[in-house]
């Protein structure tokens, strides 16, 4: 019955109705798949928020810890808000999530994260402390400064005034020996004139004695006192004196005038002497005075040293103790300030009759107090700050502790959604995979008889057998259509075999036909070969070089072309074939002409190319000349400017040494002053012991002693003053000696300056010749190139006429060979032929 009916209907029809069951459990599955994907869905967007504000209060400690590090108004804002934008988000979270699921962790979490902000405003409150504080810790290092200043400045003005004094005393020592030492020398000049007995012994002593009584009297003035200008004013008119007397003759020397002269500055000589020993008496007095103030003033600057010492160590532990305070940094702050106070005190007990240094440590002591509280204060400020971010990033942590707690129960329920999910969906692909197996079988039954039944109706037709019956013609399916056309096949299959039939008897037919066409061909075969005959007959005459003949019968009708093209193109080859005779037989007049004409340009062209040659070794040797000559040029202008650098590098040392020897004339005139400070304070000396012994002796018995140490400083001043005037004379002849050797170098000098002159002007010369030699060089290279280039062009003429006349010769011998293959041809005497085999093949 179930298949009576499923054969009224198309197999699309069946197959619809037995795939509904499956189409509907798939329908199932997929309905099951999109619940599933929904829960997930749900979860996964639950643990995106979590996730989203685990990462936020990851930023919120990143936030703090950067306001942490680096405090500022901009951190803060940053730092609260992002706190504030989380607490925001995580309540937005939370109002979504509570009508489908339990949020008791998130509600947790949210009420102890209320803190954090409040966490943020109290460090920024430290903070803002912690700033006041640097600001007064600043506010108070400007006073320590400035009462630093005051010191400085003060402690400056004792040194200067101690400086000052220490000065002024050492001035009067060096203006009484300069007074000594012009009275030593008006002494010595009055000893040695006595001796003097002729003009010109005078003249002589006066000119040796000239230069050191100049040399006094410029320094005598600056060195006395202003009440003591009148002795000054005698000596130097005395001076002037003598000078122009040692520049006149002996014989008009006004002797007496002389004599008086010399006498009147021995006595203010003597005078100068008591003056000198007057100031030297007052300056060493002084100088021993001024030695508590220059003492005190010393103290004073080791001391403002110190204070600058502990007041940069101050400063530089307020710098650490704000980077990173501890009570280590903090102690060693107030350590710095207690060496600062002790510094302080210190200065003040050096100086103690002074009032600004003992009204430093009174106004230092409220800004040492307020540095030492400071520095306490930014200690606990710090570890306050610290803690409070400890409590805030401990709320940070416990709010991402609840927060994964929450992420963990969402993960749990999202597992215990996908089991029910997978649990309902294998359901449903099992009852999927029975409907379809029954689907399957039903249609299996349904199709597979009738079609088994066609198939072999099929076989059978297909073998011949066109009696067999073909059953579901009556089908209403596709099954019946497949009988309905296996039924037409049939019929054709009938309808073929009656046409072949018909065929057969046309075939007959055809070949009695065949076999009259065959004879038309026959004949028209024999005219064929006959044509093809009197062609090959041709053909070989023309393989034979004869081309004076022709083919003169005629083919049939359709073949007679052929006959005409051939006789046409044999008349036009042989006419071709005489013009080439005639043509190779100028070709080679001609060729034999040029040879000559070759041979005698290759003769004319290797003689130029000879010299050619010739004339370029010729430019060539000369190029090197002037190749060579330029180079020993060059050689010899480097040679030059090194002899002019040694003559530079030579007037350089001559000045040089002439500078060293002005110096060390100028040193010497130094340590003949030194020399005549130390006769003069022998000679001061001889006198003090002089006076000591007078008054040893005066003393009597208890003074014999003493009188014998004087006599023994009186010798050792006696020799101090001999060994000095020795040492001068050596100086002065030092001085003579160098100023010869400063001449004769000067002459060298000039004589080096000449020659470097000289070398110049010769540099200039040499130069100039050494630019021609290059030019000369530049110029005969480029006329060597020229030639080079000429002379391998006339090679390559040469080669180019040889290569010519060999072609001409080929070309000559080319002709004749093809004068001699044209003559192998018979171009007169035309003939008749070909003809005799098609006439026959015609008849």
């Amino acid at each position: 019955m179930v298949n009576g009916l499923m054969s009224q209907v198309r197999i699309q029809t069946k197959v619809l109705v037995l795939l509904a069951p499956f189409v509907i459990s798939l329908c199932a599955v997929g309905l099951t798949g999109y619940y599933a994907a929904s829960l997930l869905e749900g979860r996964m967007e639950i643990s995106n928020h979590v996730l989203q504000s685990l990462n936020g209060f990851k930023h919120v400690s990143s936030s703090m810890t950067g306001f942490l590090m680096k405090p500022s108004q901009e951190a803060r804002d940053t730092a609260l808000a992002d706190a504030r934008e989380q607490l925001g988000n995580l309540k937005q979270t939370i109002e979504s999530l509570r009508p489908t699921t339990d949020v008791g962790l998130l509600d947790r979490a949210l009420d102890q994260s209320q803190i954090i902000p409040q966490k943020i405003e109290a460090i920024w409150q430290i903070e803002t402390g912690q700033q006041k504080i640097l600001s007064d810790v600043d506010a108070a290092s400007a006073a320590l400064l400035d009462l630093q200043g005051q010191v400085g400045k003060r402690s400056f003005m004792l040194m200067a005034s101690a400086k000052k004094t220490e000065n002024a005393n050492k001035g009067g020592l060096n203006n009484s020996v300069s007074v000594s030492a012009a009275a030593s020398v008006a002494t010595k000049l009055r000893n040695d004139y006595t001796n003097a007995m002729t003009p010109a012994d005078k003249v002589s002593l006066l000119a040796k004695y000239a230069p050191d009584l100049q040399k006094a009297k410029e320094q005598l003035s600056p060195a006395v006192a202003t009440d003591k200008q009148a002795f000054a004013a005698q000596y130097a008119a005395a001076v002037d004196v003598i000078a122009n007397a040692s520049k006149v003759s002996p014989d008009t020397l006004d002797v007496p005038a002389t004599d008086a002269t010399v006498a009147n500055l021995a006595v203010t000589g003597d005078s100068l002497k008591a003056v000198g020993d007057d100031l030297m008496r007052t300056s060493v007095v002084a100088l021993a005075a001024s030695d508590k103030d220059i003492s005190q003033a010393t103290n004073v600057g080791n001391e403002l040293r110190a204070i600058v010492n502990s007041n940069n160590e101050i400063r530089v532990g307020f710098a650490e103790l704000a980077g990173n305070p501890d009570d280590a940094r903090v102690k060693k702050v107030q350590q710095s300030i207690y060496m600062y106070q002790t510094e302080l005190g210190r200065l003040a007990g050096v100086v103690n009759d002074d009032p600004v240094f003992a009204e430093i440590p009174k106004k230092a002591q409220p800004v040492l107090d307020l540095l030492a509280a400071n520095a306490a204060a930014l200690s606990e400020g710090a570890a306050r700050k610290l803690a409070e971010f400890d409590s805030a990033a401990a709320q940070i942590d416990n709010t991402w502790n609840l927060l994964a707690q929450f992420a963990e129960t969402q993960r749990q329920n999202a597992g215990q959604d996908r089991q029910q999910a997978n649990r309902i969906s294998g359901g449903a692909i099992v009852f999927g995979i029975l409907i379809a197996m029954t689907a399957g079988a039903a249609l299996v039954v349904t199709l597979k008889g009738p079609i088994t039944q066609i198939t072999a109706a099929m076989r059978k037709i297909a073998e011949g057998r066109l009696d067999t019956a073909i059953t579901g013609e009556a089908r209403g399916d596709e099954i019946g259509e497949m009988a309905r056309a296996l039924s037409v096949f049939k019929q054709n299959a009938l309808s073929n075999v009656d046409m072949e039939h018909r065929a057969e008897i046309a075939r007959s037919d055809a070949e009695s036909e065949r076999a009259r066409n065959e004879l038309e061909r026959r004949s028209a075969k024999v005219q064929v070969d006959a044509a093809i005959e009197a062609l090959a007959e041709g053909l070989t005459r023309l393989s034979r070089g004869e081309l004076n003949f022709s083919i003169d019968t005629p083919f049939a009708a359709d073949l007679d072309r052929i006959r005409t093209d051939f006789n046409m193109s044999v008349a036009g080859l042989r006419e071709t074939l005489c013009d080439i005779r005639e043509t190779s037989s100028l070709i080679s007049d001609n060729g034999r002409q040029m040879a000559e004409a070759v041979d005698d340009l290759a003769s004319r062209t290797e003689k130029q190319a000879a010299a050619l040659e010739e004339t370029a070794a010729a430019v060539e040797e000369i190029s090197s000349a002037v190749n060579t000559s330029s180079g020993r040029a060059a050689a010899a202008l480097a040679l030059v400017q090194r002899a002019k650098q040694g003559a530079d590098a030579s007037a350089s040392v001559v000045q040089n040494a002439v500078s060293a020897m002005g110096r060390i004339e100028d040193a010497s005139g130094k340590i003949v002053q030194i020399v005549s400070a130390i006769d003069s304070i022998a000679f001061q000396t001889n006198l003090l012991a002089l006076n000591a012994g007078v008054e040893a002796a005066r003393a009597g018995e208890a003074g014999k002693g003493f009188a014998v140490v004087a006599q023994e400083v009186r010798e050792l001043a006696q020799r101090s003053a001999r060994a000095a005037k020795e040492i001068g004379e050596l100086i002065n002849n030092s001085v003579r000696e160098v100023a010869s050797g400063s001449e004769f170098v000067g002459r060298t000098g000039d004589a080096l300056m000449e020659i470097s002159s000289e070398i110049v002007h010769i540099v200039g010369h040499i130069e100039l010749i050494a630019s021609s030699s290059r030019d000369q060089a530049t110029t005969l290279h480029s006329i060597n190139a020229s030639v080079n280039d000429i002379d391998r062009m006339t090679q390559q003429n040469a080669a180019m006429v040889e290569e010519t006349n060999a072609a001409t010769r080929q070309l000559s011998s080319e002709a004749l060979a093809l004068t001699d293959m044209i003559a192998r041809f018979r171009l007169e005497g035309h003939e008749r032929a070909a003809s005799r085999g098609y006439q026959t093949a015609a008849a």
